[in-house]
């Protein structure tokens, strides 16, 4: 089964870390290096930042969660944009913190209410860039203005797990935003272009002060030898993350080429997903539940009108459109030409998920 909305790689694990994870199993009666030092090497030597600014975690989520851990404690506030990843409800949550909800603009992030937004109690900001599950994107320069503006004492969290789709025009130098500013941690991700998912690794980068308080509250095994050896080939395979930035950026263009031929109304994306106004998804999902595809379904947010989305993977769309056609999915794809184009049927079947929140709904 395909879940589309997981955002994940079509292309799967890099040839590359496959190997390496191979390889790493051979000494998986031990204990991982707790410390990931090879890791940190290779991240430390791409990034040009010492080994001690670098935050290991089982995906960036745990990172998200540490720093709600090392910046909250209980009764302080944490700010957040509407339809921002589910995560940093749950962190905020875990950390018994008082959450402030930033109404979007656009489904984006609303810097000037966010800043607004921010008190004497809060003690940090998450922002996505792009954002998942809309896939919004923040130019560089107000959003190093918004991070310039943040006070000192107020910890900002930048997701970056969908960096590596973005266009070269669109393309930011964080790091640097990270020497300069002691109160701001990067997290990234190895699960989506990377092709490292089921293996669970990702990284926060921040200054010493903020990276010694999350290694002391991160478990001490938290990422496993076979991930720690995948990551480190995966970083090094730029054949591998040039043919997914391609082919994500296809697939994109093919969605949005159809969407718009369509007359439906979508949010522009810099991620692997894109979000479309259908109009009742609850009843998109309904219809296409059963048999042949599936979808599974987030808790509903508020959401203005019906939505559904699509995978932005071209390998992806067109192995689903074709079985969903007539249980749902025609609601969106009946007049969309590229259906016709691509190869079919695939080697197995294939089943479709997605999200929908409301009336909104989104895969990937």
């Amino acid at each position: 089964m395909i879940l589309l909305a997981s955002n994940e790689n079509p292309l799967g694990m890099p040839d590359s870390a496959r190997r390496a994870a191979a390889e790493a199993l051979a000494g998986a009666g031990n204990y991982p290096d707790s410390n990931g030092t090879a890791l940190k090497n290779a991240l430390a030597a791409r990034l040009d930042v010492p080994a001690d600014w670098l935050t290991l975690g089982s995906g960036s989520s745990e990172i998200l969660e540490l720093a709600a851990q090392v910046s909250l404690k209980p009764g302080e506030g944490v700010v957040y944009s509407q339809y921002g990843f589910i995560v940093y409800a749950q962190a905020a949550a875990h950390a018994h913190a008082h959450a402030t909800v930033v109404p979007s603009r656009n489904f984006g992030h609303d810097l000037d209410a966010m800043r607004a937004a921010i008190g004497e109690d809060t003690k940090l900001v998450f922002v996505a860039n792009p954002n998942n599950p809309t896939g919004t994107f923040i130019d560089a320069t107000p959003l190093a203005a918004f991070l310039q503006s943040v006070p000192a004492h107020v910890t900002v969290l930048l997701d970056e797990a969908y960096t590596e789709y973005l266009s070269p025009a669109q393309r930011y130098d964080s790091i640097e935003w990270v020497r300069r500013l002691p109160n701001l941690i990067v997290a990234r991700t190895f699960s989506k272009a990377f092709g490292l998912a089921g293996l669970r690794i990702g990284y926060g980068v921040s200054q010493p002060a903020l990276t010694s308080r999350m290694n002391a509250q991160r478990p001490r095994f938290n990422v496993t030898t076979p991930a720690q050896a995948a990551a480190v080939a995966a970083l090094g395979d730029a054949d591998f993350l040039a043919r997914t930035y391609e082919l994500n950026t296809a697939g994109r263009d093919q969605l949005a080429a159809g969407f718009k031929e369509l007359g439906l109304e979508y949010v522009p994306s810099s991620g692997n997903f894109l979000m479309v106004r259908v109009g009742d998804a609850q009843a998109v999902h309904a219809r296409c539940w059963p048999p042949a595809s599936r979808f599974r379904c987030s808790a509903p947010t508020a959401c203005p009108n019906g939505c559904a989305s699509a995978s932005a993977c071209r390998s992806r769309t067109a192995r689903c459109w074709p079985r969903c056609a007539d249980r749902g999915w025609a609601l969106l794809l009946r007049s969309v030409r590229p259906v016709r184009s691509v190869p079919w049927p695939p080697r197995a079947p294939a089943r479709c998920s997605a999200r929908h929140s409301g009336a909104w709904a989104w895969s990937a």
